[in-house]
Parts: C-alpha cells; structure tokens; sequence
C-alpha cells in the first residue's frame, strides 16, 4: 500500500486485512491532532466533525457483530474510512 494514498483506496471484503484501511485512516487522522491548533479547530469551530467520528466508531463496532453479513461489513467500513478521511482533510 502506498504511503499515503490509503484513504483513497475502497474497502474490498475479498482483501486479507481490511481493517489495515482504517488503521491507516485513523492515523492519518490523529496526526492532524498533534497539532494543537487543529484541535482548536475541531473542538471550538467543527464540532460537527466530533459527532461523525463517534458515529465512525460505532458503525466500527457494529461491523464486528458476528451476525453482519460481509456486504453490511463493507459498507460499515466504508462509512468509517469515510467519515475518518473527512475528518482529516478538514483539519488540514
């Protein structure tokens, strides 16, 4: 996977490790939050932004029910990469 380009890349339920995606978004994601001028931003100008972050994170736990068939998994995933990628561009 390419450096940088993981937030462009699709959820594919047939990939080994699907969850490497959002791992890579996710970090991607805190570091804008190293800054703390860009955690200003999210806390006092985008709270909007928090609020799609905890629906990521709980489509991410739904997404691990053993009930979930792989295409609600996917596009679970695809619904946290998003929001994670938003999320990190807004703050650029």
């Amino acid at each position: 996977m390419e450096h940088g380009s993981c937030c462009l890349v699709v959820f594919d339920p047939s990939q080994s490790n699907p969850l490497l995606l959002l791992l890579c978004a996710l970090v991607k994601f805190l570091f804008f939050l190293q800054s703390p001028a860009r955690r200003t931003v999210l806390l006092q100008r985008k709270p909007e932004l928090l609020n799609k972050l905890t629906f990521g994170w709980s489509a991410m736990t739904t997404m691990t029910h053993p009930f979930l068939k792989s295409e609600e998994q996917c596009a679970c995933m695809n619904i946290v990469i998003g929001y994670l990628c938003q999320t990190a561009s807004q703050l650029c």
